[in-house]
């Protein structure tokens, strides 16, 4: 998957939770382990400040959203 990719589904997540995306937006790539295993992407929305900030994990083979959280504060 693509970073663009990414961050659409993230963006349609974020919206059917109802949680404001706010820029700048981070968009990393990880992996279950240091250097092997499922490759997941983790987008921070608000990434430059504490609080307001929407995570979502997605996982790079299928797409599906594994996790997804909001920090208020």
């Amino acid at each position: 998957m693509t970073p663009d990719e990414i961050l659409q589904l993230a963006r349609v997540a974020v919206e059917e939770e109802g949680w404001p995306w706010l820029e700048p937006v981070g968009v990393a790539a990880t992996r279950q382990f240091l250097f092997f295993g499922r490759r997941t992407w983790r987008v921070t929305t608000n990434c430059d400040s504490i609080g307001c900030n929407a995570q979502i994990r997605i996982d790079d083979a299928t797409g599906e959203i594994t996790s997804r959280g909001f920090v208020p504060r």
